[in-house]
């Protein structure tokens, strides 16, 4: 469909079957490289709080060009993820920033303003993902994080 491939995405999801069929989905794309997951946000930001950790460990996958992620998960929902990562970003030496959008059940417009306020999430996707909202974070979001 695109000759632009994102080096990875992490989608950041405690439902198993959610995760499995995004991941399906996004791969019959052909635009994404890897796919895989976290299972809350907690699992999530700990990639990122052990950076060089976690390049070195998933050298074709970490950092992930696009995060896929969830409100509703134990341990650290969505919206806790974000208010971490944006102190890790204002503690920590420069990373790259992936692109973040919220991949949810949660149709509520509170959630979406919510969300949306920070500067590094930049769409709000309700599940079910299908093949055309995956094109479209392809045609999206391919330039901002394609790896030549």
């Amino acid at each position: 469909m695109n000759s632009k491939n994102l080096k990875s995405i992490l989608i950041v999801d405690d439902e198993e079957i959610e995760f499995f069929i995004a991941k399906r989905i996004l791969e019959s794309t052909k635009c994404f490289n890897s796919i895989y997951n976290a299972v809350n946000g907690k699992e999530a930001i700990q990639l990122f709080t052990n950076f060089e950790d976690s390049c070195k460990a998933y050298p074709d996958q970490f950092p992930p060009g696009l995060i896929l992620l969830d409100i509703n998960m134990p341990a650290m929902n969505g919206f806790e993820f974000l208010e971490a990562y944006q102190k890790l970003l204002t503690n920590e030496k420069f990373f790259p920033i992936p692109t973040i959008i919220m991949f949810t059940s949660s149709d509520e417009e509170k959630d979406k303003v919510e969300a949306m306020r920070f500067p590094f999430v930049k769409d709000y996707l309700v599940k079910p993902l299908n093949l055309e909202k995956a094109n479209k974070l392809a045609l999206d979001f391919a330039k901002e994080t394609n790896v030549d």
